[in-house]
């Protein structure tokens, strides 16, 4: 059986929270930055942190994992329930 494939609703959904990813990258990466900062220089926090990581996804691929989780969603009966932070 082929995988469902996203109609044109849940595409404009996907491009929307992708452009919504893209919009608000600067501000994410500055926020990520800023944390990890904080987290270096405080001595009392850096006894409880092992290690910090992140990544920021690449907009091409963060469509295609949407698209991906469009498709589990549907061969699953739920409901794709993602959508931008408020």
């Amino acid at each position: 059986m082929k995988d469902p494939v996203p109609d044109k609703k849940a595409l404009a959904l996907i491009n929307d929270l992708v452009a919504h990813a893209a919009a608000n990258e600067r501000p994410l990466r500055n926020l990520l930055q800023n944390l990890s900062n904080t987290f270096s220089v405080d001595e009392q926090l850096m006894r409880n942190v092992h290690s910090m990581r992140w990544r920021i996804k690449n907009p091409n691929h963060l469509k295609d994992k949407l698209i991906r989780k469009w498709i589990e969603a549907r061969k699953k009966g739920r409901k794709f329930v993602i959508g931008p932070a408020p």
